[in-house]
């Protein structure tokens, strides 16, 4: 704040005092830096001003942002933790099971159908 104090009146002495000759600023010396140094403290004030709008609109884009992706890891951390669906494939040693069943009872109706017609023809 004191580095821009000092700017600010180093520029507006520079360009507004030209005569040394008297203690005090003549009315028109007087009159040029007091808008100097308004030019330069409303500039500052509109630079703030467009800063914090922008800062505040990039805040709210990231928090919107941030919690858009907790949504999202907070989803796939439930799709992790959920027990499997039922309507799922069935995992390979079912898929084995469920053929080594199916052989046994086709060969067992192949036996039944032999001791049918053995027992025919007796």
């Amino acid at each position: 704040m004191l580095l821009t104090y000092n700017k600010i009146t180093e520029a507006c002495f520079n360009k507004c005092v030209s005569n040394m000759n008297y203690r005090d600023l003549t009315d028109k010396e007087a009159t040029c830096v007091n808008r100097c140094a308004s030019k330069f403290i409303n500039g500052s004030h509109r630079i703030m001003s467009t800063f914090m709008e922008i800062q505040g609109r990039k805040q709210r884009e990231m928090m919107a942002e941030a919690t858009k992706r907790n949504e999202q890891l907070t989803l796939a951390a439930e799709q992790a933790a959920a027990p499997p669906s039922e309507t799922a494939a069935p995992s390979v040693d079912e898929a084995a099971n469920t053929q080594h069943t199916d052989d046994v009872a086709g060969s067992m109706s192949t036996h039944a159908d032999s001791d049918t017609e053995s027992n025919l023809k007796l």
